[in-house]
């Protein structure tokens, strides 16, 4: 009787070390899947690719949040409320809206 508890016990932390290990494996695979191209992660790369993800996230706690753009390639993480310009981003000129609006706004 002695016997068979022990080998049960013995097959259920079999079980658990093999679950361990399974999910360990799991994010080993997701983590070699993401490509670091600053100033965000990319899961895959060319047009396979998915993202972007935030860097301080990913960095901080190994999450995988995806970043939302505002339209004109700027970036925003709406876990940590961290943003990222893209590569064609460019800040707004001041003095080129005034122009846009067709006002005279020298006062700014």
């Amino acid at each position: 009787m002695e016997l068979r508890e022990a080998a049960l016990e013995l097959q259920e932390e079999n079980l658990e070390l093999k679950e361990k290990v399974r999910a360990l494996e799991k994010a080993l695979s997701e983590k070699s899947k993401l490509v670091y191209e600053a100033p965000f992660y990319w899961k895959g790369n060319g047009s396979e690719r998915d993202g972007p993800f935030c860097q301080q996230c990913y960095d901080s706690s190994e999450k995988q949040i995806r970043l939302q753009d505002n339209g004109e390639d700027y970036w925003t993480c709406r876990t940590c409320k961290q943003g990222y310009p893209g590569p064609n981003y460019r800040e707004a000129d001041l003095g080129e809206i005034a122009r846009n609006l067709n006002g005279d706004f020298k006062g700014w």
